[in-house]
């Protein structure tokens, strides 16, 4: 993870990180990659409940999301566990 994502905060959700993040500010993210890493590889998933699930239910697939730079969190469900944990995220 780079220091780009590494600020950003993150929530679990079953398992999962979940970043609390928007999309533009992902595309912003992606913009200094692409400016100040242009060799750097970088993985940026957008998942909701379902792609937890399925992380829930495969340890492979948790190991993918959980070493993306970036989860961003795709759906009203997602959007309502970080508000209850305090997060103010708007969709």
């Amino acid at each position: 993870m780079t220091s780009t994502a590494s600020a950003i905060s993150s929530i679990r959700i079953l398992g999962a990180r979940i970043h609390i993040i928007r999309v533009v500010d992902v595309v912003k993210a992606m913009e200094h990659w692409i400016q100040n890493e242009p060799d750097q590889l970088h993985h940026v998933i957008n998942t909701g409940m379902h792609g937890i699930m399925e992380a829930h239910r495969s340890p492979q697939i948790m190991s993918i999301l959980n070493s993306a730079d970036f989860v961003a969190p795709d759906g009203i469900f997602t959007i309502l566990v970080a508000r209850f944990s305090g997060h103010r995220l708007r969709k």
